[in-house]
Parts: C-alpha cells; structure tokens; sequence
C-alpha cells in the first residue's frame, strides 16, 4: 500500500489518500483492489516472504555458494531442507561446464597446463577389446 501512496500517477495515489481518510487508518491491500475502478500495479505486492527466501537461495547456488553455507545463511538444521530452495539452474552447470571445456582445450592447444597422455594398463595393451 506504500508503494500505491507513493505512486506517481495520481489516481493511485489518490485512491490510498482517500481510502485513509474515510478508514482513518492506512487501508490494506485487498481494500484497495475492491474500491479501485481500474487495474492497480502489482509489483512486488503479491510476493510472499517464502518466495523471497526461495529465490535467495536459488541465487546463492546460482552463484556457486554451497547448499551448507547457504542451509547456514538461511538457518537451517537440515541439508534437506535447504535442497528443497536451491534448485540449480541450467546456467550455472553449463558455465562450469564452459570453464572446464576451455582449460581443457587451452591445455590440448598447448597454450596451458600440461597434457599428461593416458597409459592403456598392461593387461588392456595384451588384450585391445577391453580397452
């Protein structure tokens, strides 16, 4: 309802003085939408503090953060509860997967690290189809 009050445009700003005035109190939010004639802008009005919490910790992975740092951040007892908030997205893992393809083409190109070739077993050298 602040952010209604504070609205620029006066007609929603307007509906929040009057409705304070005939209520003598600040009106809720539903009060609002049931006196108002036209579509009021909902912003963040209808987030709820669990969604916030939510995306914090989808976030915070997001980020790399660990689901135990972010479990702590959170107050959290379990690591199970804190699963259930951090959903890791594709972008994430295909940057870590990015990160990784490039020092392993950069080492292949030889422009760093060191290429160690991979020595077949005795057993598998005798006997190919295994390998």
């Amino acid at each position: 309802v602040r952010i209604w009050a504070d609205h620029p445009e006066a007609q929603i700003s307007g509906l929040v003085e009057s409705l304070t005035a005939e209520f003598g109190r600040v009106p809720s939010c539903d009060e609002c939408r049931e006196a108002a004639e036209f579509d009021l802008p909902t912003g963040l009005l209808d987030v709820r503090l669990h969604d916030l919490r939510h995306s914090y910790a989808a976030m915070g992975a997001g980020l790399g953060e660990s689901l135990h740092m972010i479990g702590s951040l959170l107050g959290h007892s379990l690591p199970s509860t804190t699963q259930r908030y951090a959903h890791l997205s594709e972008d994430p893992r295909r940057a870590a997967a990015d990160r990784i393809s490039g020092h392993l083409a950069a080492a292949m190109a030889g422009k760093s690290g060191e290429v160690v070739p991979l020595r077949l077993r005795a057993d598998r050298i005798e006997n190919p189809k295994t390998a």
